[in-house]
């Protein structure tokens, strides 16, 4: 599964990761600052996990913070409220809706 197609992933059906494509045709060329910035914080998060960046995952625990009403204590805490539980390896195909 390539980063564009993780990024937007909502969901997944067996071995298909079902995609936003409306989502992904508007944010892909969006830097991580860009999606952080157009509030895009699942997104952002995904993006960073795919990367394995963890310098920019915690950027975007830092921003989420930064503008939450309710902010979250830590990375696990962001995955579980935005369900981004790392990149699965059993994806053999994508579905755009």
């Amino acid at each position: 599964m390539g980063r564009d197609d993780f990024v937007f992933t909502i969901g997944y059906d067996g071995y298909t990761a079902i995609i936003d494509g409306a989502a992904q045709r508007r944010y892909r060329r969006m830097n991580l600052e860009q999606l952080l910035t157009d509030g895009q914080f699942r997104a952002a998060l995904r993006r960073a996990e795919y990367d394995g960046d963890d310098a920019a995952l915690h950027r975007v625990l830092d921003v989420y913070n930064d503008g939450s009403l309710r902010p979250v204590e830590d990375l696990d805490e962001l995955r579980r409220l935005f369900g981004v539980f790392g990149v699965p390896d059993q994806v053999s195909k994508v579905e755009r809706i």
